[in-house]
């Protein structure tokens, strides 16, 4: 199941709650790292085993971060 929360402190809410886990940037949760309120884990030399998806407004540019975001993220995933 996934459900899409938009605010960064109500995922770690819920993240803190285990009710799941998300990718965020670093320094979005950096407080509650230090807190122990959550844990960070580096995803480096070993991919991920995900289905994901990226939705993206049709109107996108092609050079827009979410797009370059996507992009990357598809060819890191294929490696």
């Amino acid at each position: 199941m996934v459900t899409v929360v938009e605010v960064t402190d109500a995922i770690i809410e819920l993240i803190a709650a285990g009710f799941g886990l998300s990718i965020l940037s670093r320094w979005a949760v950096q407080s509650a790292i230090k807190q122990s309120t959550v844990t960070a884990v580096s995803v480096g030399e070993t991919q991920l085993d995900l289905n994901w998806s990226a939705l993206i407004r049709e109107s996108e540019n092609t050079s827009s971060a979410a797009r370059v975001v996507s992009r990357r993220l598809t060819e890191w995933f294929q490696e």
